[in-house]
């Protein structure tokens, strides 16, 4: 935990690795879609897209296919829970 004794914008907090986030998100768990192609920090225009497209369902396949995923995870996910109590 970082605890700050002076007030530090809130840009500065949120600027953080997010670019890993990425990868897991779309190669691992495949239930995102790419906002950028290279590891620098994104234009909001390039999030303003990304999640148009991952909402709009643009690519009916895509996201047909990015539902199915998200409800695997989450049988995956209760069930984890479930055992752990």
């Amino acid at each position: 935990m970082v605890v700050a004794e002076r007030w530090v914008p809130q840009a500065d907090i949120l600027v953080h690795r997010t670019f890993l986030n990425e990868p897991f998100l779309v190669d691992v768990l495949r239930v995102g879609v790419r906002v950028r192609e290279a590891a620098s920090n994104a234009a909001m225009e390039a999030v303003a897209r990304a999640v148009v497209r991952l909402m709009n369902d643009d690519d009916n396949d895509a996201a047909a296919a990015r539902r199915v995923r998200v409800a695997e995870l989450n049988v995956t996910a209760r069930g984890a829970v479930a055992e752990s109590r």
